[in-house]
C-alpha cells in the first residue's frame, strides 16, 4: 500500500528545513560506541534480503507513487473559522474565498472542515470513491489534472498538499541512498516505561512546536558502552496507537546524513526489551520536498558518535 504523504509526525503544520552546520553542532548527549550486533550468525543472510528488499520497495514508491515525497511541490494552510476554493495553478495552490473557474475544490469549518464543492473523485485508504458535499473524509486524496492533493485536517486549520509527478526531483530520482546493511548496529534495549508518559513539545522545521509523550526511555550497550534513547507517542491513551517515535541526530547529521536527524519506528513492546535496528533508520520527508514538517530531535536523543547505519542524506 501506498503511504500517506504525510505521516502523523508532522500534521497540521508547515515545513521547510535545510541541513545545516548547526544541526550537527547539537550533538551533546549519550555517547555509543560500534559493536557486536543483535542478529543471530545464522538470521544474518535472511536479516539482509529482507532489508534490501524493503529499499527496493521503497524506492519503486519514491519514483512511481503520485503521492511521492520527490513530488511534493507545495502546501497550503486554511485557518479555521473559514474556508476557501483551492485551485492548482501552474505556480502550486491558489486559495480564494470565491471559486475560480473550472475548480471543485472547496472546504470550509463549521463544526468539522466539510467538502462544499462539487462531487469530485477522491481516493482513501479504502480506495477510489466519490465524495459529496458533506463532511470531509479523513485521509482524503484528490486528483487535479496531473496534480494530487492530499488534506490533512486539524480543529484550527486544514493542511493541502500538492504533489506533482511532474516535478524535476521525481524526473532525476534512481534511488536513495544507504549505508551497507551491518548487524552491528542492531541491538537489544531495555525498556523503561515512562509512567505517567510525561508531555513534551518538539520543535519543528519552520520553527513552530508540536505535542509528543515520552513514553520510554530504551537503554541499550555497544562496546560495553551505555547509550540511552527516548521513545516517543502522540497518543499514548489510544490502544490502537502501537507504534513508538524515536527521532535522533548523531555526529553523522549534517555530512553524511540529514543535518535535522533521521527517524526510526518501533512496535511497542510487549515485554522489557525492544530491539533498535538503526538499518532502518530513515530521513524525514523534509529532506525531499519544502511541503512537510518535521518535528526535530530533542537533545536527549542526539547521540555523541556516528551511527552509519541507514539512510544517508539525499540527494546523492
Amino acid at each position: 500500500m501506498t503511504r500517506r504523504p504525510e505521516s502523523r509526525r508532522g500534521v497540521g503544520v508547515a515545513v521547510r528545513f535545510g541541513a545545516t552546520a548547526a544541526a550537527a553542532a547539537l550533538l551533546l548527549v549519550a555517547g555509543c560506541g560500534r559493536g557486536g550486533g543483535a542478529v543471530a550468525p545464522g538470521a544474518a543472510a535472511s536479516w539482509e534480503a529482507k532489508l534490501v528488499a524493503e529499499r527496493a520497495e521503497k524506492d519503486r514508491e519514491f519514483k512511481t507513487s503520485p503521492t511521492s515525497p520527490m513530488a511534493g511541490i507545495a502546501r497550503t494552510v486554511v485557518k479555521a473559522p473559514g474556508g476557501g476554493w483551492v485551485a492548482a495553478s501552474a505556480d502550486g495552490l491558489v486559495v480564494t474565498p470565491e471559486a475560480p473557474a473550472g475548480s471543485a475544490l472547496s472546504f470550509a469549518f463549521a463544526s468539522g472542515w466539510r467538502w462544499r464543492g462539487t462531487p469530485a473523485r477522491a481516493w482513501l485508504e479504502v480506495g477510489d470513491t466519490t465524495i459529496e458535499p458533506g463532511a470531509l473524509p479523513d485521509g482524503a486524496l484528490f486528483r487535479v489534472g496531473r496534480f494530487t492533493l492530499a488534506t490533512y485536517a486539524a480543529p484550527e486549520q486544514l493542511v493541502v498538499i500538492e504533489f506533482d509527478p511532474e516535478r524535476a526531483a521525481v524526473r532525476a530520482f534512481e534511488h536513495l541512498l544507504y549505508f551497507a546493511p551491518d548487524p552491528a548496529f542492531v541491538v537489544q534495549a531495555k525498556v523503561e516505561k515512562v509512567t505517567p508518559p510525561e508531555p513534551v513539545t518538539l520543535a519543528t522545521s519552520r520553527n513552530l512546536e508540536k505535542r509528543y509523550f515520552r513514553w520510554a526511555r530504551l537503554r541499550f550497550d555497544l562496546a560495553g558502552t551505555a547509550c540511552v534513547l527516548t521513545a516517543f507517542k502522540m497518543r499514548p491513551d489510544d490502544p490502537a496507537d502501537t507504534s513508538l517515535f524515536v527521532p535522533f541526530a548523531d555526529r553523522t547529521s549534517g555530512a553524511e546524513t540529514y543535518g535535522a536527524g533521521r527517524f526510526m519506528d518501533l512496535e511497542q513492546p510487549a515485554g522489557a526489551t525492544a530491539e533498535i535496528d538503526f538499518n532502518r533508520a530513515y530521513n524525514p520527508l523534509c529532506n525531499y520536498s519544502p511541503a512537510y514538517n518535521c518535528p526535530l530531535p530533542p537533545s536527549e536523543n542526539r547521540l555523541a558518535v556516528a551511527v552509519r547505519a541507514g539512510e544517508k542524506t539525499y540527494p546523492h
